[in-house]
């Protein structure tokens, strides 16, 4: 019989403290952020400082038996008045690793559990064909740790920074999620440094944004295009290599360049040149980016433009079609984007 109680994690947050905490809990979702808040929040509602050591245990079943996360968590809590057992990827386990009689324990203690556990799993995916996902779920408060959409990671954004007593301007979110995508944990981190760069002022701005967060990581795509409109295939793959070396995968080059081009292209479309001030309104950019893309728009044909959106399309398909890796095809896009020069012949 499936199991209808589920909750999302910011409203499972929020009614921490003043409700009845279940035994069993099941955060799934691919939002670790979320993960991490709610285990955090349960520490600090059950368990005092000096006891959360001793009454924390986490089993990754990767490395651990699910026997031994059963056995911790029908064991009598000694140093505490409860404990919190952590059962952690249960999800990766192929179907041959978990037997009926680990099925069958699981079962029975979840519908039978210690008093004194808050026994938790988390999972970022379950299939729920399988019998272990079911009985889970039968027995188990779910958590929705899923990733929020895009308005949403606005709006939590903007909620973010409210207790801070800071407003941010609406197209330095844009751009702050532009840059960063809907990973909560890698904008918290994001967000902490606008905080301390900002210092006494209270609104964040998008020249703020541009200063701090993206000056590093978009200028190295602009000298990316650079290389590329110079024709220069060993250039382009040294800064493409530098790229990767300092975390930026291979996806968020594929979005800088492509959005680069659009802002090319939006620019080689005017009825007449812009000069910064206007080119950064009209793109809503910082103006020493609209500085460069302007001596950038100048070095392009429209049809040079137009042709670099194919081939960042067929690049977009082959990232995430191939079990090849990405580096490899931000390498072999260089190849064909820029075809070698012909030797010139010694006479």
């Amino acid at each position: 019989m499936p199991n209808d109680r589920k909750v999302i994690a910011q409203k499972f947050l929020a009614t921490l403290a003043g409700g009845k905490i279940e035994r069993n809990l099941l955060l799934l979702g691919e939002e670790t952020y979320f993960h991490d808040r709610v285990l955090a929040s349960l520490k600090a509602t059950l368990l005092s400082e000096e006891n959360a050591p001793f009454s924390t245990f986490t089993f990754n079943l990767i490395e651990t038996r699910l026997e031994d996360a059963l056995d911790a968590a029908a064991t009598s809590s000694l140093l505490a008045p409860c404990k919190i057992i952590v059962v952690r990827d249960i999800d990766r386990l192929r179907e041959n690793q978990i037997k009926k009689e680990d099925e069958d324990a699981l079962e029975h203690y979840l519908a039978n559990p210690n008093p004194q556990t808050h026994f938790v799993i988390t999972a970022e995916k379950l299939d729920g064909r399988k019998r272990v996902t079911q009985l889970i779920q039968k027995h188990s408060l779910t958590i929705d740790c899923a990733p929020l959409p895009r308005d949403e990671v606005f709006r939590w954004i903007v909620e973010k920074l409210k207790p801070e007593g800071v407003t941010i301007e609406p197209y330095a979110v844009q751009e702050v999620i532009d840059a960063v995508g809907n990973n909560l944990t890698l904008l918290e981190q994001e967000l902490q440094k606008l905080l301390t760069f900002i210092g006494i002022r209270r609104r964040i701005t998008l020249d703020d944004v541009g200063m701090l967060m993206f000056r590093a990581r978009v200028n190295t795509v602009f000298d990316l295009v650079d290389a590329i409109n110079r024709r220069d295939r060993l250039g382009s793959l040294v800064i493409l290599n530098n790229l990767f070396e300092n975390d930026i995968e291979a996806p968020q080059v594929l979005f800088w360049l492509v959005r680069l081009y659009r802002q090319l292209l939006v620019l080689k479309d005017q009825k007449r040149r812009l000069n910064a001030w206007e080119a950064a309104g009209r793109l809503h950019v910082p103006r020493e980016f609209a500085e460069r893309l302007i001596q950038q728009e100048k070095k392009f044909s429209r049809q040079e433009i137009i042709g670099g959106f194919s081939k960042f399309a067929s690049l977009d398909r082959s990232i995430k079609s191939s079990s090849v890796s990405p580096h490899f095809w931000c390498e072999f896009f260089v190849f064909e984007l820029i075809p070698e020069q012909p030797h010139s012949r010694v006479s």
